[in-house]
């Protein structure tokens, strides 16, 4: 499967995304303590 940029660039999002919302879990758990 050849690597285009489009490819990348929705990995990049996808990996993105989840560690944003991880983030904002981990925020979220310190508010409330």
């Amino acid at each position: 499967m050849p690597i285009d940029s489009n490819t990348i660039k929705k990995y990049i999002i996808i990996i993105f995304g989840i560690s944003f919302a991880k983030n904002n879990n981990n925020a979220a758990t310190i508010r409330k303590n």
